[in-house]
Protein backbone atom coordinates (compact mmCIF):
# COMPACT_ATOMS: atom_id res chain seq x y z
CA UNK A 1 0.00 0.00 0.00
CA UNK A 2 1.31 3.43 -0.98
CA UNK A 3 2.24 5.65 1.91
CA UNK A 4 -0.31 8.36 2.84
CA UNK A 5 1.04 11.91 2.96
CA UNK A 6 -0.69 14.15 5.39
CA UNK A 7 -0.09 17.86 5.87
CA UNK A 8 0.94 18.96 9.24
CA UNK A 9 -1.63 21.27 10.86
CA UNK A 10 0.78 24.19 10.72
CA UNK A 11 1.26 23.76 6.94
CA UNK A 12 -2.47 23.37 6.43
CA UNK A 13 -3.27 26.59 8.23
CA UNK A 14 -0.44 28.36 6.40
CA UNK A 15 -1.86 27.30 3.02
CA UNK A 16 -5.38 28.40 3.98
CA UNK A 17 -4.04 31.73 5.18
CA UNK A 18 -2.00 32.15 1.99
CA UNK A 19 -5.07 31.37 -0.15
CA UNK A 20 -7.09 33.98 1.73
CA UNK A 21 -4.36 36.59 1.34
CA UNK A 22 -3.91 35.86 -2.38
CA UNK A 23 -7.67 35.96 -2.90
CA UNK A 24 -7.97 39.29 -1.09
CA UNK A 25 -5.09 40.74 -3.09
CA UNK A 26 -6.62 39.52 -6.34
CA UNK A 27 -9.97 40.98 -5.35
CA UNK A 28 -8.41 44.31 -4.44
CA UNK A 29 -6.37 44.37 -7.67
CA UNK A 30 -9.47 43.68 -9.77
CA UNK A 31 -11.43 46.48 -8.09
CA UNK A 32 -8.44 48.79 -8.42
CA UNK A 33 -8.13 47.96 -12.12
CA UNK A 34 -11.85 48.42 -12.83
CA UNK A 35 -11.76 51.65 -10.77
CA UNK A 36 -15.54 51.86 -10.23
CA UNK A 37 -15.32 54.85 -7.91
CA UNK A 38 -12.73 56.84 -9.83
CA UNK A 39 -10.08 56.52 -7.13
CA UNK A 40 -7.14 56.23 -9.52
CA UNK A 41 -8.65 58.28 -12.34
CA UNK A 42 -8.69 55.66 -15.10
CA UNK A 43 -10.22 56.49 -18.47
CA UNK A 44 -12.91 53.83 -18.09
CA UNK A 45 -16.37 55.44 -17.70
CA UNK A 46 -17.26 55.33 -14.04
CA UNK A 47 -21.04 55.18 -13.97
CA UNK A 48 -20.87 53.78 -10.45
CA UNK A 49 -19.02 56.89 -9.28
CA UNK A 50 -22.23 58.81 -9.91
CA UNK A 51 -24.39 56.80 -7.58
CA UNK A 52 -25.35 58.66 -4.44
CA UNK A 53 -22.83 58.49 -1.65
CA UNK A 54 -19.93 57.40 -3.88
CA UNK A 55 -19.72 60.90 -5.36
CA UNK A 56 -18.14 61.95 -2.09
CA UNK A 57 -15.44 59.32 -2.50
CA UNK A 58 -14.86 60.19 -6.15
CA UNK A 59 -14.61 63.93 -5.71
CA UNK A 60 -12.26 63.69 -2.73
CA UNK A 61 -9.76 61.92 -5.00
CA UNK A 62 -10.54 63.72 -8.24
CA UNK A 63 -10.06 67.25 -6.91
CA UNK A 64 -6.44 66.36 -6.10
CA UNK A 65 -5.53 65.38 -9.67
CA UNK A 66 -5.77 68.82 -11.22
CA UNK A 67 -5.86 71.15 -8.23
CA UNK A 68 -8.21 74.08 -8.90
CA UNK A 69 -7.99 77.74 -7.96
CA UNK A 70 -11.76 78.02 -7.47
CA UNK A 71 -14.19 75.47 -6.08
CA UNK A 72 -17.96 75.55 -6.60
CA UNK A 73 -19.67 74.22 -3.49
CA UNK A 74 -23.21 73.35 -2.54
CA UNK A 75 -25.92 70.77 -3.12
CA UNK A 76 -27.00 68.84 -6.22
CA UNK A 77 -28.38 72.07 -7.70
CA UNK A 78 -24.91 73.52 -7.94
CA UNK A 79 -23.49 70.16 -8.98
CA UNK A 80 -25.84 69.81 -11.90
CA UNK A 81 -26.03 73.35 -13.24
CA UNK A 82 -22.81 75.29 -12.55
CA UNK A 83 -20.13 74.45 -15.08
CA UNK A 84 -16.53 74.98 -13.97
CA UNK A 85 -15.49 75.43 -17.60
CA UNK A 86 -17.63 78.56 -18.03
CA UNK A 87 -15.80 81.29 -20.03
CA UNK A 88 -16.49 83.89 -17.33
CA UNK A 89 -14.45 81.82 -14.86
CA UNK A 90 -11.65 81.35 -17.39
CA UNK A 91 -11.65 85.12 -17.97
CA UNK A 92 -10.78 85.54 -14.29
CA UNK A 93 -7.67 83.44 -14.88
CA UNK A 94 -8.94 80.69 -12.58
CA UNK A 95 -9.26 76.95 -12.99
CA UNK A 96 -12.38 75.61 -11.30
CA UNK A 97 -13.76 72.36 -9.94
CA UNK A 98 -17.34 71.51 -8.94
CA UNK A 99 -17.16 70.14 -5.38
CA UNK A 100 -20.92 70.26 -4.80
CA UNK A 101 -22.69 67.03 -3.76
CA UNK A 102 -26.30 65.94 -3.23
CA UNK A 103 -27.66 67.13 0.10
CA UNK A 104 -24.24 68.34 1.13
CA UNK A 105 -24.03 70.00 4.52
CA UNK A 106 -22.02 73.14 5.21
CA UNK A 107 -19.64 71.04 7.31
CA UNK A 108 -18.96 68.65 4.43
CA UNK A 109 -18.25 71.58 2.13
CA UNK A 110 -15.95 73.13 4.72
CA UNK A 111 -13.98 69.92 5.08
CA UNK A 112 -13.70 69.48 1.31
CA UNK A 113 -12.45 73.06 1.01
CA UNK A 114 -9.79 72.29 3.63
CA UNK A 115 -8.91 69.14 1.71
CA UNK A 116 -8.53 70.91 -1.64
CA UNK A 117 -6.61 73.81 -0.10
CA UNK A 118 -4.13 71.42 1.53
CA UNK A 119 -3.23 70.12 -1.94
CA UNK A 120 -3.08 73.49 -3.69
CA UNK A 121 -3.83 76.94 -2.22
CA UNK A 122 -7.30 78.02 -3.26
CA UNK A 123 -7.98 81.54 -4.44
CA UNK A 124 -11.77 81.53 -4.38
CA UNK A 125 -14.83 79.64 -3.13
CA UNK A 126 -18.38 80.01 -4.40
CA UNK A 127 -20.77 78.46 -1.90
CA UNK A 128 -24.48 77.80 -2.34
CA UNK A 129 -26.60 78.48 0.73
CA UNK A 130 -29.45 75.99 1.12
CA UNK A 131 -32.01 76.85 3.80
CA UNK A 132 -33.09 73.24 4.39
CA UNK A 133 -29.62 71.89 5.20
CA UNK A 134 -29.47 74.30 8.13
CA UNK A 135 -32.37 72.63 9.94
CA UNK A 136 -31.18 71.85 13.47
CA UNK A 137 -32.06 68.17 13.10
CA UNK A 138 -30.16 67.70 9.84
CA UNK A 139 -26.91 65.69 10.14
CA UNK A 140 -23.54 67.34 9.63
CA UNK A 141 -22.40 64.48 7.39
CA UNK A 142 -24.08 62.18 4.89
CA UNK A 143 -23.49 58.49 4.10
CA UNK A 144 -20.33 58.08 2.05
CA UNK A 145 -18.51 61.03 3.58
CA UNK A 146 -15.23 60.10 5.25
CA UNK A 147 -13.01 62.28 7.40
CA UNK A 148 -10.17 59.79 7.10
CA UNK A 149 -9.78 60.07 3.30
CA UNK A 150 -9.07 63.81 3.46
CA UNK A 151 -5.56 65.24 3.45
CA UNK A 152 -6.06 67.05 6.75
CA UNK A 153 -8.27 66.59 9.79
CA UNK A 154 -10.78 69.17 10.98
CA UNK A 155 -8.05 70.98 12.92
CA UNK A 156 -5.88 71.22 9.80
CA UNK A 157 -3.37 68.57 10.84
CA UNK A 158 -2.00 66.31 8.05
CA UNK A 159 -3.39 62.77 7.81
CA UNK A 160 -0.52 60.72 6.31
CA UNK A 161 -2.64 57.57 5.96
CA UNK A 162 -5.51 59.23 4.10
CA UNK A 163 -4.69 57.18 0.99
CA UNK A 164 -5.56 53.94 2.82
CA UNK A 165 -8.95 55.06 4.06
CA UNK A 166 -10.83 53.56 1.09
CA UNK A 167 -8.92 50.27 1.03
CA UNK A 168 -11.70 48.39 2.92
CA UNK A 169 -14.16 49.39 0.20
CA UNK A 170 -11.88 48.01 -2.51
CA UNK A 171 -11.78 44.69 -0.68
CA UNK A 172 -15.51 44.57 0.02
CA UNK A 173 -18.28 42.77 -1.83
CA UNK A 174 -19.78 46.17 -2.62
CA UNK A 175 -16.54 47.16 -4.33
CA UNK A 176 -16.52 43.92 -6.31
CA UNK A 177 -20.11 44.43 -7.41
CA UNK A 178 -19.38 48.01 -8.45
CA UNK A 179 -16.34 46.83 -10.43
CA UNK A 180 -18.43 44.34 -12.41
CA UNK A 181 -21.12 46.96 -13.03
CA UNK A 182 -18.49 49.39 -14.25
CA UNK A 183 -17.17 46.86 -16.76
CA UNK A 184 -20.65 46.03 -17.99
CA UNK A 185 -21.65 49.69 -18.33
CA UNK A 186 -18.91 50.54 -20.80
CA UNK A 187 -21.48 50.99 -23.57
CA UNK A 188 -24.15 52.45 -21.30
CA UNK A 189 -26.17 55.39 -22.70
CA UNK A 190 -25.16 57.20 -19.51
CA UNK A 191 -21.52 57.09 -20.55
CA UNK A 192 -21.57 60.74 -21.58
CA UNK A 193 -22.84 61.66 -18.15
CA UNK A 194 -20.08 59.68 -16.45
CA UNK A 195 -17.29 61.09 -18.62
CA UNK A 196 -18.58 64.61 -18.16
CA UNK A 197 -18.83 64.08 -14.40
CA UNK A 198 -15.16 63.03 -14.42
CA UNK A 199 -14.32 66.52 -15.64
CA UNK A 200 -16.36 68.06 -12.86
CA UNK A 201 -19.38 68.83 -15.01
CA UNK A 202 -22.88 67.45 -15.07
CA UNK A 203 -25.25 67.17 -18.02
CA UNK A 204 -28.82 67.52 -16.76
CA UNK A 205 -30.23 66.61 -20.19
CA UNK A 206 -28.94 63.08 -19.61
CA UNK A 207 -30.54 62.72 -16.20
CA UNK A 208 -33.27 60.15 -15.93
CA UNK A 209 -36.67 61.77 -15.67
CA UNK A 210 -40.04 60.13 -15.07
CA UNK A 211 -43.35 61.90 -15.57
CA UNK A 212 -44.02 65.43 -16.75
CA UNK A 213 -42.89 68.68 -15.15
CA UNK A 214 -46.05 69.24 -13.11
CA UNK A 215 -45.87 65.72 -11.72
CA UNK A 216 -42.31 66.44 -10.62
CA UNK A 217 -43.30 69.71 -8.94
CA UNK A 218 -46.29 68.23 -7.10
CA UNK A 219 -44.51 65.10 -5.90
CA UNK A 220 -41.44 67.12 -4.94
CA UNK A 221 -43.52 69.61 -2.95
CA UNK A 222 -45.39 66.85 -1.20
CA UNK A 223 -42.18 65.16 -0.13
CA UNK A 224 -40.52 68.43 0.82
CA UNK A 225 -43.39 69.47 3.05
CA UNK A 226 -43.83 66.06 4.67
CA UNK A 227 -40.14 65.39 5.34
CA UNK A 228 -38.74 68.86 5.95
CA UNK A 229 -41.05 71.87 6.09
CA UNK A 230 -43.60 70.39 8.46
CA UNK A 231 -40.98 69.57 11.09
CA UNK A 232 -38.36 72.24 10.39
CA UNK A 233 -36.54 73.41 13.52
CA UNK A 234 -34.32 76.47 13.25
CA UNK A 235 -32.29 75.92 16.42
CA UNK A 236 -31.35 73.16 18.83
CA UNK A 237 -32.35 72.84 22.48
CA UNK A 238 -29.64 75.30 23.48
CA UNK A 239 -30.80 77.93 20.98
CA UNK A 240 -27.85 77.42 18.65
CA UNK A 241 -27.39 76.02 15.18
CA UNK A 242 -24.30 73.95 14.42
CA UNK A 243 -24.70 74.44 10.66
CA UNK A 244 -24.41 78.19 11.05
CA UNK A 245 -21.45 77.59 13.36
CA UNK A 246 -19.88 75.55 10.55
CA UNK A 247 -20.49 78.43 8.13
CA UNK A 248 -18.76 80.78 10.56
CA UNK A 249 -15.80 78.36 10.78
CA UNK A 250 -15.66 78.06 6.98
CA UNK A 251 -15.58 81.83 6.55
CA UNK A 252 -12.95 82.19 9.26
CA UNK A 253 -10.78 79.57 7.53
CA UNK A 254 -11.08 81.31 4.18
CA UNK A 255 -10.31 84.71 5.66
CA UNK A 256 -7.25 83.33 7.45
CA UNK A 257 -6.00 81.80 4.19
CA UNK A 258 -6.93 84.77 2.00
CA UNK A 259 -9.50 82.82 0.00
CA UNK A 260 -12.16 85.04 -1.57
CA UNK A 261 -15.65 83.72 -0.77
CA UNK A 262 -18.93 84.39 -2.55
CA UNK A 263 -22.20 83.09 -1.12
CA UNK A 264 -25.38 82.63 -3.14
CA UNK A 265 -28.98 81.42 -2.93
CA UNK A 266 -30.23 79.30 -5.82
CA UNK A 267 -33.21 80.27 -8.02
CA UNK A 268 -35.96 78.17 -6.49
CA UNK A 269 -39.22 78.28 -8.43
CA UNK A 270 -42.01 80.52 -7.11
CA UNK A 271 -44.14 77.38 -6.60
CA UNK A 272 -41.72 76.36 -3.85
CA UNK A 273 -41.36 79.88 -2.55
CA UNK A 274 -45.12 79.92 -2.01
CA UNK A 275 -44.92 76.50 -0.32
CA UNK A 276 -42.30 77.91 2.06
CA UNK A 277 -44.57 80.85 2.82
CA UNK A 278 -47.75 78.81 3.31
CA UNK A 279 -45.84 76.37 5.53
CA UNK A 280 -45.13 79.23 7.90
CA UNK A 281 -41.36 79.22 7.31
CA UNK A 282 -40.90 82.63 5.68
CA UNK A 283 -39.81 84.23 9.01
CA UNK A 284 -37.27 81.42 9.58
CA UNK A 285 -35.86 81.82 6.07
CA UNK A 286 -35.65 85.59 6.56
CA UNK A 287 -33.83 85.11 9.88
CA UNK A 288 -31.42 82.74 8.13
CA UNK A 289 -30.58 85.38 5.53
CA UNK A 290 -30.10 87.94 8.26
CA UNK A 291 -27.67 85.69 10.13
CA UNK A 292 -25.76 84.90 6.94
CA UNK A 293 -25.24 88.60 6.28
CA UNK A 294 -23.96 89.06 9.82
CA UNK A 295 -21.41 86.30 9.28
CA UNK A 296 -20.50 87.54 5.80
CA UNK A 297 -19.69 91.06 6.95
CA UNK A 298 -18.53 93.57 4.38
CA UNK A 299 -15.94 91.39 2.65
CA UNK A 300 -18.09 88.43 1.53
CA UNK A 301 -20.72 89.16 -1.14
CA UNK A 302 -24.08 87.38 -0.79
CA UNK A 303 -26.15 86.96 -3.97
CA UNK A 304 -29.80 85.97 -4.10
CA UNK A 305 -31.25 84.44 -7.28
CA UNK A 306 -34.47 83.25 -5.65
CA UNK A 307 -36.71 86.29 -6.13
CA UNK A 308 -39.75 85.88 -8.38
CA UNK A 309 -38.83 86.81 -11.94
CA UNK A 310 -38.68 85.51 -15.50
CA UNK A 311 -36.68 82.45 -14.45
CA UNK A 312 -38.38 81.49 -11.19
CA UNK A 313 -41.92 82.24 -12.38
CA UNK A 314 -41.73 80.14 -15.53
CA UNK A 315 -45.19 78.59 -16.10
CA UNK A 316 -45.48 74.95 -15.05
CA UNK A 317 -47.01 72.94 -17.93
CA UNK A 318 -50.34 71.15 -17.39
CA UNK A 319 -50.31 67.58 -16.15
CA UNK A 320 -51.38 66.19 -19.53
CA UNK A 321 -48.30 67.53 -21.32
CA UNK A 322 -45.77 64.68 -21.39
CA UNK A 323 -42.08 64.83 -20.64
CA UNK A 324 -39.82 67.53 -19.30
CA UNK A 325 -41.11 70.64 -21.03
CA UNK A 326 -39.70 73.55 -19.01
CA UNK A 327 -36.86 75.77 -20.16
CA UNK A 328 -35.39 76.75 -16.80
CA UNK A 329 -35.96 73.61 -14.72
CA UNK A 330 -35.07 69.98 -15.30
CA UNK A 331 -37.32 68.99 -12.42
CA UNK A 332 -38.82 70.60 -9.36
CA UNK A 333 -35.54 70.98 -7.50
CA UNK A 334 -32.94 71.49 -10.22
CA UNK A 335 -32.52 74.35 -12.65
CA UNK A 336 -30.82 74.00 -16.03
CA UNK A 337 -27.27 74.77 -17.07
CA UNK A 338 -28.63 77.72 -19.06
CA UNK A 339 -29.75 79.29 -15.78
CA UNK A 340 -26.47 78.25 -14.18
CA UNK A 341 -24.52 80.10 -16.87
CA UNK A 342 -26.36 83.30 -16.08
CA UNK A 343 -25.60 82.82 -12.39
CA UNK A 344 -21.90 82.28 -13.08
CA UNK A 345 -21.79 85.43 -15.21
CA UNK A 346 -23.21 87.42 -12.30
CA UNK A 347 -20.95 85.83 -9.68
CA UNK A 348 -17.84 86.30 -11.81
CA UNK A 349 -18.61 89.94 -12.65
CA UNK A 350 -19.80 90.81 -9.17
CA UNK A 351 -22.74 92.54 -10.81
CA UNK A 352 -26.09 91.41 -12.25
CA UNK A 353 -25.40 92.77 -15.71
CA UNK A 354 -28.42 90.99 -17.22
CA UNK A 355 -30.65 91.77 -14.25
CA UNK A 356 -30.57 88.25 -12.82
CA UNK A 357 -29.76 88.16 -9.12
CA UNK A 358 -29.54 90.77 -6.39
CA UNK A 359 -26.74 91.35 -3.92
CA UNK A 360 -28.06 91.31 -0.38
CA UNK A 361 -26.86 93.95 2.04
CA UNK A 362 -27.61 94.25 5.74
CA UNK A 363 -28.87 97.82 5.46
CA UNK A 364 -31.46 96.98 2.81
CA UNK A 365 -32.30 93.38 3.67
CA UNK A 366 -35.66 94.15 5.29
CA UNK A 367 -36.80 96.11 2.23
CA UNK A 368 -35.56 93.39 -0.12
CA UNK A 369 -37.38 90.66 1.79
CA UNK A 370 -40.56 92.73 1.72
CA UNK A 371 -40.14 93.14 -2.04
CA UNK A 372 -39.65 89.40 -2.51
CA UNK A 373 -42.68 88.63 -0.35
CA UNK A 374 -44.81 91.02 -2.41
CA UNK A 375 -43.63 89.39 -5.62
CA UNK A 376 -44.61 85.98 -4.26
CA UNK A 377 -48.06 87.21 -3.31
CA UNK A 378 -48.47 88.71 -6.77
CA UNK A 379 -47.41 85.39 -8.32
CA UNK A 380 -50.02 83.56 -6.23
CA UNK A 381 -52.71 86.01 -7.36
CA UNK A 382 -51.71 85.57 -11.00
CA UNK A 383 -51.52 81.76 -10.72
CA UNK A 384 -54.52 80.83 -8.55
CA UNK A 385 -54.57 77.17 -9.59
CA UNK A 386 -50.88 76.71 -8.75
CA UNK A 387 -51.29 78.59 -5.47
CA UNK A 388 -54.33 76.48 -4.50
CA UNK A 389 -52.40 73.32 -5.30
CA UNK A 390 -49.57 74.44 -3.01
CA UNK A 391 -51.94 75.44 -0.21
CA UNK A 392 -53.64 72.05 -0.36
CA UNK A 393 -50.23 70.44 0.16
CA UNK A 394 -49.28 72.81 2.96
CA UNK A 395 -52.50 72.17 4.92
Amino acid sequence: MAPTHRLRPAWYYALVFAAIVVGALAQGWFTWWADPFGVRGSSRPKVTALLGEQRRLFKAHDVLRKPPDLVLCGTSRTEQALEPGHPAIAALGLSAYNLAMPGSSIYEQYRMIQHAHARHPLQAVWLELAFLVTAADQPRTNPGFSEERLLVDAAGRPQPLHGLADLPLLLSLDGQGAAWRTIRSGSSPRRTLAETFDRGHFLPKNLDFAGNSRTSFVLGARKLHAEHYRRFVASDAGGGNRHLDDLAALLAFCRANRIAVTLFYSPEHAYYGWLLTRSGLWPAAAAFKQRVLELAGDDVPVWDFSAVGAVTAEPIPPADRPGRTMVNYNDAGHFTTAVGRRMIATLAAGAAEDGFGVRLRAATLAAELERQGALLRAWAADHPADAAEVEALAH
